[in-house]
């Protein structure tokens, strides 16, 4: 069986990033790339299920930088065969359409059973969500998302999978091969990479493409050629807190009472009396009275 994985890099999540002003957004030299959660389940997906059929190939699809090469290296550590980088200047600022439609270009010339992808990935495209249906259009193949569980019997055409459905339920659905899954975040445990599969990974094969060879112009991706636009990016305004107020004509007793409530009153009418016995009897006479209980 031949699989195809579309896999991203993402910002490693415990690095700070800061907003520039002056730039309008965050500086790119900033931010520091590693592997998408839902792509590394996607690839391990794809590995266990060519490793059940006892054949085929697991092929990388990837849009990344030259310098983001090593977040390509891991995935490949993992245990995929191959791999083919799209790399261009002018695929900046695409947004999810653009994204799928240069991985379209480059995954149609290709033999394949089926396409993994993450249902969601953190990347700086901000709309990835919409990548997998973006690229099952193109290519005509049927779309599956939220799977959390994939089946592929042996010796047959088709898929089984288990899906992700509104308020928990989860949903069984049959789908002829080819097709295209987006796993769910949670499908399986990514395996750890040796440091042997991690130096195998350095004799795999990236194929590098540019848009030339896709057969695309610079004014079909990027900006130009985005279905969406970023019209602003600002950091979030602070909030400021209100500060508490103490009325000063008020007792000690009553002002520190107020000071560990955080100023915040009951919600009901509900008095603690203390006092010797006969004091609290006519306290609790004077509140009945008041209360229109007793005369």
């Amino acid at each position: 069986m031949k699989i195809v994985v579309i896999v991203r890099q993402a910002p490693a999540p415990n690095l700070p990033i800061e907003y520039d002003r002056w730039l309008g957004g965050v500086d790119p030299d900033d931010i520091v790339y590693t592997t998408s959660p839902g792509d590394l389940q996607a690839v391990e997906e794809a590995i266990r299920i060519r490793d059940s059929q006892g054949q085929g190939t697991v092929t990388l699809v990837a849009i990344a930088p030259a310098h983001v090469e090593t977040v390509l290296q891991h995935y490949l550590s993992m245990g995929a065969d191959e791999a083919v980088n799209i790399c261009d200047r002018h695929l900046e600022n695409s947004d999810a359409y653009g994204l799928a439609l240069a991985l379209y270009r480059a995954i149609r010339k290709m033999k394949y059973d089926l396409i993994l992808c993450g249902a969601e990935s953190v990347d700086d495209c901000g709309c990835s969500v919409f990548l997998g249906p973006y690229l099952a259009e193109m290519l005509g193949l049927p779309h599956l998302s939220g799977v959390t569980k994939i089946e592929v019997p042996a010796g047959s055409r088709e898929v089984i999978v288990r899906q992700k459905m509104e308020r928990g339920d989860r949903g069984i659905l049959r789908s002829p091969l080819p097709c295209l899954l987006a796993v769910e975040e949670g499908i399986n445990e990514p395996r750890y990479a040796t440091f042997p599969d991690s130096l195998n990974s350095l004799r795999k094969d990236i194929q590098v493409l540019d848009l030339a060879s896709l057969g695309l112009r610079a004014e079909e991706l990027g900006r130009s050629g985005s279905l969406t636009q970023v019209v602003s990016f600002s950091p979030p305004r602070g909030r400021v807190k209100k500060g508490l107020v103490i009325d000063t004509k008020l007792s000690a007793a009553e002002r520190m009472k107020i000071v560990r409530s955080g100023g915040l009153s009951s919600r009901s009418n509900r008095r603690l009396l203390s006092g010797e016995p006969k004091e609290l009897v006519e306290e609790i006479a004077a509140i009945l009275k008041s209360q229109g209980i007793i005369s």
